[in-house]
């Protein structure tokens, strides 16, 4: 088997409206690849002393949400680590697409980076996640 079927074997399925462009890759793409990195994405994320710094005293969702977003947005190495646990995963047609249009899908992964990264948050503070999240 080469490299693509095994990366496209590895994703889970998720369900999405029909989509064209841009939204055709975030939705085939990306979000099953985010699904699958998830807990490794996490990961990252708890690794990072600046991030354990600005999300540890944390109170509630808002403004976790804004300091992540924050994060992503300015911490390079950070986000550079986190594109590429995305990117690896790609097929290398996939890649090619994404690579045509690398600015606006990093902004989109970043956006569901951090709505995936609040939501975790927000069900660890109910006991409905496993892994901690800061």
């Amino acid at each position: 088997m080469n490299r693509d079927k095994q990366l496209l074997s590895l994703r889970p399925t998720i369900n999405t409206e029909e989509a064209t462009g841009i939204e055709l890759i975030q939705n085939a793409i990306l979000r099953p690849i985010l699904k699958y990195q998830h807990d490794l994405l996490i990961l990252v994320l708890e690794a990072s002393p600046l991030a354990v710094r600005q999300l540890s005293a944390v109170d509630n969702e808002r403004d976790y949400h804004l300091k992540v977003k924050s994060l992503l947005s300015k911490d390079a190495n950070l986000k550079g680590v986190l594109i590429g646990c995305i990117t690896g995963l790609m097929t290398v047609e996939e890649y090619a697409a994404y690579a045509k249009n690398q600015k606006e899908l990093n902004k989109r992964i970043l956006t569901m980076l951090a709505k995936r990264y609040t939501d975790t948050w927000v069900n660890a503070r109910e006991g409905t996640r496993h892994l901690p999240l800061l």
